[in-house]
Parts: structure tokens; sequence; C-alpha cells
């Protein structure tokens, strides 16, 4: 794989997506702009006005869109009766870390200054996505920039860009959809100079005290298994209110194709049901 190969990847997943049923009915989509950060709304009819789930596509940092994602953020919110926030936060390998960083926190405060409370919102995000939500929350948590949001939802996320999980090894012939080769060049476009156990690339090198409570789902079958499994024990050690979901013999963010697996929708109305409790809660 190398740089030329990223918009053949890009126009690949858009293409694979558009088959998914993103407009659903009884929703309402209403398209934004944050400070030139595309940006799409996702609003379920009998969704409460002032609970919000903020949503990171996955992507390896190179590839995904608002439109990828639409469709599968749009079961997490029918069923946890929120709104959700999509956005386009800057791809690898044009823009390199910090800036999607950036994106995410500026979309965050955008959020606050709307009057939408913290204890109200909820990060989520899948893969790559996942890991940047997490990221996210630390640098927020570290620099003290805003109160962090009520809960996190993770679908497969990527938490070690270094890349050394056992999983990563044991699962290669297991996993049809990501491999070692990919998921390395993938970070080294991402992180550029800087080193992959950066807690802001890498949140499994991260203090995770403080954080607020989480449920990550993940398969036995891809190479990040380990990604979620030692991310929950660390983020357990540290204090935080974790749940964790192993499913077997699917493939990496299976939720994304719940038109075809009941696993898929299965697993969504537990993330929903999760934010919704959460946001409940709090």
């Amino acid at each position: 794989m190398n740089v030329h190969d990223i918009p053949k990847l890009r126009l690949g997943i858009e293409f694979v997506t558009s088959f998914l049923p993103s407009i659903q009915e009884k929703v309402h989509y209403t398209s934004l702009k944050i400070e030139k950060i595309n940006c799409k709304w996702v609003i379920p009819t009998d969704a409460e006005a002032n609970k919000v789930l903020l949503y990171f596509h996955g992507g390896g940092y190179a590839v995904g869109s608002v439109q990828t994602h639409q469709s599968v953020v749009t079961q997490i919110c029918k069923h946890s009766k929120t709104k959700g926030l999509l956005f386009d936060y800057s791809l690898s390998p044009e823009h390199q870390f910090p800036t999607a960083l950036e994106d995410a926190i500026r979309v965050y405060q955008y959020l606050l200054a709307q009057g939408y409370a913290p204890q109200q919102i909820a990060f989520g995000g899948d893969s790559a996505g996942g890991g940047l939500a997490m990221a996210t929350m630390i640098w927020i948590r570290d620099k003290m920039l805003a109160p962090l949001p009520a809960c996190y939802i993770a679908l497969s996320p990527w938490m070690d860009l270094t890349c050394q999980n056992t999983s990563i090894r044991s699962n290669a012939n297991t996993d049809v959809m990501l491999s070692k080769e990919s998921l390395l060049y993938m970070a080294s476009i991402y992180i550029g100079k800087e080193a992959a156990n950066h807690r802001y690339i890498s949140p499994l090198f991260a203090e995770l005290e403080g954080l607020p409570p989480m449920y990550l789902q993940v398969c036995d079958a891809e190479i990040l298994l380990d990604d979620s499994v030692l991310f929950a024990e660390k983020a357990k050690l540290a204090g935080v209110d974790v749940e964790i979901d192993i499913y077997e013999k699917l493939v990496h963010v299976w939720q994304t194709f719940w038109p075809f697996l009941k696993e898929g929708r299965a697993a969504n109305k537990k993330l929903g049901i999760y934010v919704q409790q959460k946001l409940m809660t709090t």
C-alpha cells in the first residue's frame, strides 16, 4: 500500500456504504459547517432535544466520512433516542496529527457553545474513530479545556498504533478486513514524525484516571481484539466504569452491516440503550 492507494480506498468505502440505507424513516438529516468542518445532524423524530451522540467515523484516519457512517449512526441514535452529530475531521496523509484531534475539539466546543451540557453528550466511534474519540477526551482532560462528556461507546476501536498487541499476530488469519501491514501504513501517514505510542495517538499508553463510563464492542476474530481488551483492563484498574462485549466469529465493525447481520442489529441496539441509560442518569 502507498499514498496513491488512498483516493481509491476513499472511493471504495463510499461506494460500498452507498448500498446501506443512509436515509431512514422517522429521522431528519441536516448538513452544517462548523468552522469549515463538514458535519451532519441525525435526528430521530423521538430524540430528546438536549441529548447528543458526537460520533467519530472510522477509516484508518485516511478514509471515511459523514456519508459512510450515516447509516450505522442513525441506528444507534434511533435506539438511544438521541440526536447524532457526525463530522468530517481532517484526513491523512494531507493532514497529520494533531489536525484531526483539533477538529474534534472544535466540534465539541461548538456543542457546548450551543448550550448542550457535557452530561448530556456521549462520544462514540469505530476503529480509528474510536481511538480519536478517546484521544480527544484524554486531551480535554489533560488540558482542562472543558468538562468531559457523560460517556463513551466504541466499536472495535484502534487504541494502539504501534500495532504490537498479540492479537495482531494471532488473528492474522481470521481477520478478513485488516492486516498488520495496512495498519502500520495507515499509522505512519497519520502520525508523521510523532512517536506511535504518544498518548494522544495511541490511548492505550495514556493514564486513564478520571474518564467517563465507557462501553466497548469487539470481535474475537479481528486483529484489533487486544486493543479493546487491554484498554478495558487498564481503564478498570484506573477506576473507570467499563463494560466490554466480545462477539464471536464476526468482522471488524460488523455493526455497520446491520441490514444483513442480525448480530449487527443486536449490537447497535445495545450501544443505543447504553447511551440512553447513561445520559438519563447524569
